[in-house]
């Protein structure tokens, strides 16, 4: 007889899972024709529609757990999993297990599990681990698993690191950290090196990196705004080209603002390719209220008072 569980309308897929959870499936390893099975196999789990022979397979048996623990928000249904597949000598739970714990404020086991699950060479745990020796203050032993998980590629635990030293106020070992991480693309690094320069009272490398991680997803609005006048924020974003839903959003609340909602018409109704005054560039001008035309970085910069009329 089949063990069910209560089904999920609507149906999520695969992909809508891993995004809300932060999770990864990765189906790389697994032979072609076994790819759709498998894929369909798991949309099945993560649906409520679960049949007792998963249960035999110690890679979907796994999901099981995830089931539990992410959907119904089950978290002794989904204990109760993981325990049964490590117990069978599947090592993958290990680390869903200790991140259980951590969600339950039950540290001590946490802790446990996260050092079996880097014995078998999980570099999530090393990072999650590093995270729990952090806020305990240890941060020696904090920086000893982060540097396992980095050996691992973990970009996160390169963050990770740079935020430590950071708190150390150890900079130059931060920004290596954080470029770093950046160049492998994490998001986070990019919002944490700005904060860094921020700090350190470097405005025009903070925007920059926060810009940086507005253009990848992070909201950072609240704190560029803190760097730039609403004229320059919204010059730079309208030079990037870039269009995502903070950005959108952010260029729309900007517009709010007298002024930059008539820069913003200048740019787009009243401009023309001549020579900046202040620059001397050949490029897009725009004329500030005496007619004095401008590009728009030097707009941005000298509003109101034209470098020529001098009011």
């Amino acid at each position: 007889m089949a063990a069910t569980a209560p089904n999920i309308t609507p149906a999520i897929t695969i992909e809508e899972f891993s995004k809300q959870h932060k999770l990864f499936f990765n189906f790389d390893k697994i032979q072609k024709e076994k790819h759709d099975k498998y894929r369909n196999t798991i949309t099945n789990i993560i649906n409520g529609k679960i049949d007792k022979t998963y249960l035999e397979d110690i890679n979907l048996s796994t999901y099981i757990g995830l089931y539990y623990e992410h959907i119904l928000k089950d978290k002794i249904m989904a204990e109760k999993y993981y325990l049964q597949q490590i117990e069978k000598g599947n090592n993958k739970p290990l680390y869903r297990l200790g991140k259980l714990y951590e969600s339950q404020n039950k540290i001590d086991l946490a802790i446990k599990y996260y050092k079996l699950a880097i014995e078998k060479d999980n570099s999530k745990a090393a990072n999650s681990l590093g995270r729990i020796y952090y806020a305990q203050n240890k941060m020696e032993l904090a920086k000893n698993c982060y540097h396992i998980a980095i050996k691992n590629n973990n970009t996160n635990a390169l963050n990770n690191l740079g935020f430590l030293y950071c708190k150390q106020e150890k900079y130059d070992l931060a920004e290596e950290c954080y470029k770093t991480a950046i160049k492998e693309n994490n998001i986070y690094a990019m919002h944490n090196l700005a904060h860094m320069y921020k700090i350190q009272e470097k405005k025009e490398l903070a925007a920059e990196y926060y810009f940086l991680a507005i253009k990848n997803g992070i909201d950072s609005t609240k704190e560029i705004k803190k760097l730039l006048t609403d004229l320059k924020l919204y010059n730079m974003l309208y030079k990037s080209k870039i269009q995502n839903k903070i950005i959108t959003k952010l260029m729309t609340d900007l517009r709010k603002n007298k002024t930059v909602h008539n820069f913003a018409n200048k740019l787009l109704f009243n401009n023309k390719v001549d020579e900046c005054i202040i620059c001397k560039d050949e490029k897009s001008v725009v004329p500030l209220d005496c007619a004095h035309f401008y590009c728009s970085d030097c707009y941005a910069h000298i509003y109101p008072v034209c470098a020529v009329c001098r009011n």
